[in-house]
């Protein structure tokens, strides 16, 4: 059964392992968007069949991050992955690519993982414009599928609009389906070189009682880093520049809170 995870937890604030593990996952998905880019870069330069990437999935193994290139099997029983990219131990180096001709078949976490994408992008709505996706390790070989929106101007980062999918372990059913953020909005709303002089960001959190981990992946991947605000209806939060959240306070204060994206 599909579950819709978009509840208020008035009676308690949130333990700090709770508040934990939603900077893990948020660090975890500035570090996937970080190596999907860094990977994309490497497979530009190169020469690529047409046909062979519709797909790019990537996974951190041992520390380092690979990023897989293929495309899902006629069948959809295998990843086909033409290009692989790693990271390399200088991380100011260019990602190395290797080519598999014919495609390698891949039929555990990519499969899994690209047919998770997959059924996400079916099940997300959202406004007519580009968005990026990451998949992150849930517990019981589980998937968490999150479906945000891409950065379209430079020097401008988006937040909200955006979904988490708890995905089983073969990628073929949705178990949970979470809204994290309602309406898109640009960081800094202000293209004139206000970034440089805005020292907190702030936003009214709606759907939920606890930051999500998309609202510490904003805070690690806009430039500037600076500390994020949160107010939800019960709860005051601050996230730091290093994507630790602070529990600032507890009652309903929303509406001492200036106007900002929900």
């Amino acid at each position: 059964m599909l579950v819709l995870a978009n509840v208020f937890e008035p009676d308690a604030p949130p333990t700090r392992d709770d508040l934990d593990e939603i900077s893990d996952r948020g660090r975890t998905l500035a570090d996937y968007d970080y190596a999907a880019a860094r990977g994309s870069d490497a497979i530009e330069k190169i020469e690529v069949k047409p046909g062979t990437v519709e797909r790019y999935i990537a996974r951190e193994d041992d520390g380092r991050w690979i990023v897989a290139f293929g495309k899902l099997s006629p069948k959809k029983d295998a990843f086909l992955t033409a290009f692989e990219a790693f990271e390399e131990d200088d991380e100011n180096a260019d990602f190395t690519v290797k080519a598999y001709d014919p495609p390698r078949a891949d039929k555990d976490f990519l499969l899994a993982s690209a047919l998770a994408i997959d059924l996400a992008f079916k099940n997300f709505v959202g406004p007519e414009r580009p968005y990026n996706f990451a998949v992150i390790p849930a517990d019981d070989d589980q998937l968490f599928i999150y479906v945000f929106p891409a950065q379209v101007k430079e020097a401008s980062w988006p937040l909200g609009g955006d979904t988490r999918f708890l995905v089983s372990a073969d990628g073929k059913t949705i178990l949970e389906k979470r809204k994290l953020h309602d309406q898109i909005v640009d960081f800094p709303p202000d293209q004139s070189g206000a970034a440089g002089k805005i020292k907190e960001n702030s936003h009214v959190h709606e759907l939920s009682d606890v930051p999500e981990d998309t609202d510490v992946f904003h805070v690690l991947v806009r430039e500037p880093s600076i500390p994020e605000k949160i107010t939800t209806k019960n709860y005051i939060y601050m996230i730091d520049a290093e994507g630790d959240i602070t529990f600032a306070s507890r009652g309903s204060k929303a509406s001492a809170s200036p106007p900002a994206p929900k």
